[in-house]
């Protein structure tokens, strides 16, 4: 008997279908779900028969039905999985390379041997052997792509004849054996499946003749509410009424009426309807936002499930994430998640091919085959040496330095003399010897044998079990799961291509090709390890019904995802066949079907939360999708409303929940988290932590930790004590302006970098370092030159300086890095506009550089409580009979439009040397600047990038000196910010003289002030925050200092001062 449950949507006839379950209880049940579904059948079945275990029902796919069949007939045939499929079509595709029309080109092209594998598995699952593929259509084109795709086809099928069989014949395999089996006291069921192949409706007919039912959920459009018909398929119920005439079946069909709440009842009928019916009903649990980006998507996403979690008394479980694509949504919620303490489980599998042991066999292969060249000799080092930081640093810098070859380094000269000379010498023997052992290898096994021994010999194995028992330290079961399953499935990839490709003779090149092409079909998928996590899935997956859903990143093109037709057998190609038989599914219907999943996914809410981001990330305006469309043509009364990030914070109250802080699978994070949180509660509700006894003892058994140490714990405060030592701090009496702002980013930063001297190892690469010395080496002598010259051949007299600079000693090992070909090429463009600036104010201004690369040593300045030598090098000052300008180049931040920096002590650089200047000349400032020296191709106005920014004298006749031309009505300056419109002058940052006295008096007070705190051995962590951005974000020490402010540690919160008056009101001197 067939029993066909049909209605709107899949997910209602499952319902009727656990009804079923429940009926027939006491008989032998089998569920088939397609492989991706299982674990949410599985837990709708506990949910639908309120049961805490079952044993007379089975939940299982096709495929594990099908080897528990054939082993118990006893049938030895080896199955092949897909990779080892796969693996041998790329066999196939490099012995027959020659023979080839269509797909020569593409045999060596990442994942063509997995298309081609596809293309003939739709080929196999359609019932279309080999010997039936018609070469003779209209189409010539067509015809050359079956000749070539007939030819790897044939093969495949040559080579399975006798020893082995894959999955698409063992389902043929098993419509036989089913004729064996005595089913007769067991009913079969079919649930979530988009469409069946022609083999799987030929098991069906199998099943209906031995078993007690057969019972097919499927979706109709038959339905007469309904209009939306036109994005059914129908294929499965009506190709089963054809099966139950053909061969005279009995069948029942069973309509299941849907019990939607109103709102979904009306999009059920409307949903994608070319002409919906508009309503006005208020739909009470359908929202729709928009955001400017992801962040403040995901972030509105997070807070919003803060919110029901403490209002609606319900669990992570209880709640949906859905988006397009898991792998583009995955890094900022994963981010956000740990953020606030959110148990999770993303619902995709990866590919293992992203893992530390196939990505260490992947780059291996890259080294032998570019035969060690630099670049992939130093990736290798990088990631796989075991060597320490300096060792390795100390390697590259002396290859490209020195210029030698991989077969040089081997001849050890005597000239190649670096830090662990003999750590280096034994990693490159084990990579020598593995070289040389290959050209004794003929065969896959031997090429497999090989790569196992060298993974023992290079100690890779016990890397690996390091950081197994790292995982289990740290009670990371769901990484810890993950690799031992990837070491697993690697382990029997290399025993499967040891047995079925075993005597097969290849070189290395074409051995590695094969093995990365089994590897590349390998994923995993590991089931979520609490049961309170909240679910991230795709949208393309079945969705259990939950009390909420969020559907993020519905924009035009992702949802619906359409599919773009480039298969190797188009639709257009499927058309031109024989009408011997059709290929299934077009691409056309796999996009129908995409469609169709998400109407489905939709019904199969409760509450839904629907978002989408307006901006793309290159800036462009996002559509909205299809489906946000349609929800506001059905209702009359739904608005998409601009998101905005949630006020109100519930990350502190979630600690009145007793079982939150167990829900992260990292015992150590959760304790953590206790302790952050009890805080929070210590001073006024302590009897909410007593009734949380239990709770904390179970948070704690896995480390040995006791409940006293955790309350021990709660008065910690990150606090570093100040330290007195002379011989660490300002031992010359000398101190660079420098250090002194380095100290006002960080008092901690700067012990770090100022008392311990700690330093990052040399790098032999174009950094920005090496990029502003070089730069402050030739602005200095191309401005000699200007002086002398102007524009005179500077063009050439400037490609020919840098090229001398490059070639100096000092920098020539830049050129023997390839790396850096693109660095100099737009370093060469950058001076050229550096000239084009240099002029400009060489020709509008009446001052003249004079002091260049100025060094001061030793300038004293004091008050009754320190006094210290400044000391620094000044880039530039240019004066005339009574004035100067000071001009500092800057090829980092050199933003000064307001006296924020000059109050928080981070810029105090250029009054301290307007101080100076001043002092030793007599002579009256009348500007202080900073010049960027920038790549920069953000603006079309280059002109704009290389402005003098700064302070400016308020006085008329001192900024023509600066720039003439302001002496014509209605100028803009292109060397300062100023500009005239008619007899008004509008200058930024325009000051008095009275002004620049207060600025450099105010900026020697900072300076002191920090020597004293320096002196006086302040070292606390105290990172400076400037509007909303701290020092924190981007230092390297975060590691060292673990700034918290959890644990007491606060920010250097600084005001922004718009101007002067500020910044006199910001302090007194």
């Amino acid at each position: 008997m067939l029993n066909i449950y049909y209605s709107k949507t899949v997910s209602n006839c499952n319902n009727y279908i656990f009804n079923t379950l429940k009926e027939n209880k006491g008989a032998k049940q089998v569920i088939f779900t397609p492989d991706r579904m299982t674990l949410q059948i599985e837990q709708k079945l506990f949910d639908a028969l309120d049961e805490k275990c079952f044993f007379d029902i089975e939940v299982t796919t096709l495929t594990r039905f099908t080897n528990r069949i054939v082993i118990n007939n006893n049938i030895n045939t080896r199955v092949l999985t897909k990779p080892v499929c796969v693996a041998l079509i790329k066999k196939i595709l490099m012995e027959n390379k020659d023979k080839f029309t269509t797909i020569k080109k593409a045999i060596n092209y990442n994942g063509f041997a997995s298309t081609l594998f596809d293309t003939i598995s739709m080929f196999k699952s359609c019932n279309v052997p080999v010997d039936k593929i018609n070469v003779d259509t209209k189409s010539h084109n067509l015809n050359q792509k079956l000749n070539d795709l007939k030819l790897v086809y044939e093969c495949y099928e040559n080579f399975l004849k006798n020893d082995y069989t894959d999955s698409f014949n063992k389902l043929d395999l098993l419509v036989n054996l089913i004729k064996g089996e005595d089913f007769s006291n067991t009913h079969f069921y079919f649930i979530g499946f988009d469409d069946f192949t022609p083999q799987m409706y030929n098991i069906i007919s199998a099943l209906i003749k031995k078993s007690a039912s057969v019972n097919v959920a499927c979706a109709v459009n038959f339905i007469d509410e309904l209009n939306n018909k036109n994005i059914f398929l129908n294929n499965i119920y009506l190709n089963l009424l054809d099966l139950c005439t053909i061969n005279g079946y009995k069948y029942n069909r069973v309509y299941c009426k849907d019990n939607y709440q109103s709102e979904f009842k009306i999009i059920s009928n409307n949903l994608f309807a070319i002409n919906p019916v508009r309503t006005d009903t208020q739909p009470n649990n359908i929202q729709l936002y928009k955001f400017n980006n992801p962040e403040d998507e995901s972030l509105f996403v997070i807070k919003k499930i803060q919110e029901l979690i403490i209002n609606q008394n319900i669990g992570y479980n209880d709640i949906n994430i859905v988006v397009p694509n898991i792998a583009d949504y995955r890094p900022v919620l994963e981010r956000l998640f740990l953020s606030y303490n959110i148990p999770y489980f993303f619902d995709e599998s990866q590919m293992i091919t992203d893992s530390v042991l196939v990505r260490f066999y992947s780059d291996l292969f890259e080294l032998i085959n570019a035969n060690f060249n630099k670049r992939e000799l130093f990736n290798f080092f990088r990631y796989y040496s075991g060597l320490n930081t300096e060792v390795l640093n100390s390697f590259e810098n002396m290859i490209i330095k020195t210029g030698i070859n991989y077969s040089t380094i081997l001849s050890r000269p005597h000239n190649f003399d670096i830090t662990g000379l003999e750590e280096v010498y034994l990693v490159l023997d084990k990579l020598t010897a593995f070289k040389e052992d290959l050209k004794d290898c003929n065969s896959i096994n031997d090429y497999c044998c090989r790569l196992e021994q060298f993974t023992e010999e290079f100690g890779f194995n016990n890397y690996l079990n390091n950081l197994s028992e790292e995982f289990k330290l740290h009670n990371n079961v769901l990484e810890y799961n993950r690799l031992n399953n990837i070491v697993n499935k690697v382990n029997k990839g290399f025993k499967e291509l040891k047995d079925v490709l075993c005597d097969y003779v290849v070189d290395t090149k074409e051995a590695f090709a094969i093995i990365k092409a089994y590897f590349e079909n390998i994923s995993v998928t590991m089931p979520p390890i609490l049961a309170d996590s909240l679910f991230v899935t795709d949208i393309n997956n079945y969705i259990t019904k939950k009390s909420y859903t969020f559907m993020m990143g519905l924009e035009d093109g992702k949802v619906p995802m359409v599919q773009i037709d480039l298969g190797i057998i188009t639709d257009q190609d499927i058309g031109l066949l024989t009408n011997n038989y059709r290929l299934s599914p077009t691409i056309n219907m796999i996009n129908k079907r995409s469609k169709f999943k998400v109407y489905e996914n939709i019904l199969n809410c409760e509450h839904i939360v629907m978002t989408y981001v307006s901006v793309s990330a290159s800036g462009d305006k996002n559509m909205p999708s299809e489906v946000i469309n349609n929800m506001c043509s059905i209702f009359s009364k739904v608005k998409v409303v601009n998101g905005s990030v949630l006020q109100h914070d519930y990350q502190n109250e979630l600690i009145n929940k007793d079982w939150f802080f167990f829900n992260n699978p990292n015992a150590k994070v959760a304790k953590t988290n206790f302790i952050k949180n009890l805080k929070t509660m210590q001073a006024d509700n302590s009897a909410v932590i007593k009734s949380n006894t239990s709770n904390i003892y179970s948070a704690l058994i896995d480390g040995g930790d006791n409940i006293e140490s955790i309350f021990n714990n709660l008065n910690y405060i990150n606090d570093v004590s100040n330290l007195n030592n002379d011989k660490l701090f300002l031992t010359t009496d000398k101190v660079s302006v420098s250090e002194i702002e380095c100290y006002y980013s960080c008092p901690f930063k700067h012990f770090i970098d100022h008392g311990l001297k700690l330093k990052e190892n040399d790098k032999s690469q174009f950094d920005s370092r090496v990029y502003g010395i070089i730069l402050h080496e030739y602005v200095k002598l191309v401005v000699e030159y200007i002086v002398k010259n102007g524009d005179n051949g500077l063009t050439e007299f400037s490609l020919e300086l840098f090229d001398k600079i490059l070639s100096s000693n000092n920098y020539q090992y830049l050129l023997y890095n390839p790396n850096n070909a693109n660095d100099i090429k737009s370093l060469r463009k950058e001076i050229l506009r550096i000239n084009t600036a240099l002029l400009r104010i060489h020709n509008v201004s009446s001052l003249k550089p004079e002091w260049l690369e100025k060094r001061c040593n030793g300038f004293e300045i004091g008050n009754d409580q320190v006094k210290i030598k400044l000391e620094g090098v000044i880039d530039r000052v240019d004066f005339d009979n009574d004035s100067f300008v000071v001009i500092d180049y800057k090829t980092g931040g050199s933003e000064f439009s307001d006296y924020t920096d000059i109050g928080s002590g981070k810029k105090l650089q250029l009054m301290v040397y307007v101080y100076i200047v001043s002092h030793l000349t007599g002579k009256q400032p009348i500007g202080s600047f900073y010049m960027p020296l920038k790549n920069d191709y953000s603006r079309d106005n280059q002109e704009e990038l290389y402005k003098l920014k700064g302070v400016i004298s308020s006085n008329f006749e001192d900024i023509l000196k600066i720039d003439k031309s302001l002496n014509q009505a209605d100028t803009k300056s292109y060397v300062v910010n100023v500009s005239r419109k008619g007899e008004k002058v509008n200058a930024k940052m325009a000051i008095t003289p009275d002004d620049f006295n207060y600025l450099i008096e105010y900026t020697l007070n900072k300076v002191l002030d920090a020597v004293k705190n320096i002196k006086d051995g302040d070292i606390r962590p105290y990172p400076l925050k400037l509007n909303g951005k701290t020092t924190c974000e981007y230092c390297k020490y975060l590691g060292i200092c673990k700034f918290s402010e959890d644990c007491g540690n606060k920010y250097n919160d600084q005001p922004t001062i718009k101007n002067i008056e500020g910044l006199k009101n910001n302090g007194s001197i």
